[in-house]
């Protein structure tokens, strides 16, 4: 079984002499993963797994991203994917791509520098860490993964995304299901993100944002889409201008307001509120 290996002060040192940027770190000797084939090494408090396969070195997270086991005492097999012993999932090392379906798996360019092997632990400009773990949202959305949808989430909050911007991203993407523009969904991630607001614990904060995307997630993205047309209204009504469809949802009288809306809404006419 590999054993875990910390860098020492020597070894870095010694690989120092010579030295690739800031984002390049010294991770262990060739002779180690010659030896075992794979090492776990600790490198700013991350642990990355190096793997030498068919005289190609790789280098991953060494958690899995669905529960956490050590993917260093997971199988390799020649195609270089790799497979988690714990539930089956298995990654392309090449890419980190999931191809099982669920979360995908950080790797890191690693290179062979003499006899050490360096790893790069860089990490993607925020924006684009955010965008990244914002479309892994959709896909575990997507799947109603409401495990899945919790984690992927923490990511958008880790790289420094919003909560409340997932939300409303998740509200847009459903808005053209909705024949009657809004679902108890909608209604329900207010009220889980009020609960939110007056948690202080991450985990539950993160529980309550979870269940408001989850909901979102069954009541609305399942539905199909369903586009406004303008050239044929529900009921077989005709389309309405400014004028009329304003007037006619402000009477409240005729009963025509929801086959009208969708469209006159989009067109941003105005609704006068009445006074309480």
């Amino acid at each position: 079984m590999p054993t875990t290996l910390d860098v020492s002060p020597e070894s870095a040192a010694a690989a120092a002499a010579d030295p690739l940027p800031d984002d390049w770190q010294p991770a262990l000797p060739l002779q180690h993963l010659r030896d075992a084939g794979a090492q776990v090494v600790k490198l700013q408090g991350k642990q990355i797994a190096v793997f030498l396969q068919d005289g190609q070195l790789h280098a991953c997270n060494n958690r899995c991203p669905h529960e956490g086991f050590p993917l260093v005492e997971g199988s390799l097999d020649a195609g270089c994917v790799l497979n988690c012993q714990w539930h089956n999932w298995k990654f392309d090392l090449h890419n980190g791509a999931n191809l099982v379906g669920g979360d995908a798996l950080r790797i890191y360019p690693v290179q062979l520098r003499g006899d050490t092997v360096w790893v790069n632990l860089v990490d993607a400009p925020p924006a684009v860490r955010i965008e990244r773990a914002l479309m892994q949202l959709e896909q575990a959305m997507d799947d109603l993964d409401r495990p899945r949808i919790a984690r992927e989430l923490a990511r958008v909050e880790q790289a420094g995304g919003s909560t409340q911007g997932a939300i409303a991203r998740a509200l847009v993407r459903g808005h053209d299901r909705l024949p009657y523009g809004m679902t108890h969904a909608e209604a329900g991630a207010d009220a889980w993100l009020r609960l939110r607001d007056e948690l202080e614990d991450p985990v539950e904060r993160l529980i309550c944002a979870s269940e408001a995307l989850g909901y979102i997630a069954f009541e609305v993205l399942r539905e199909p889409p369903r586009p406004f047309d303008r050239g044929r209204c529900y009921g077989c009504l005709p389309a309405y201008g400014q004028g009329n469809w304003s007037a006619e949802m402000n009477s409240r009288l005729s009963g025509r307001e929801v086959p009208s809306t969708r469209g006159g809404s989009s067109d941003g006419y105005g609704i006068k509120v009445p006074k309480a």
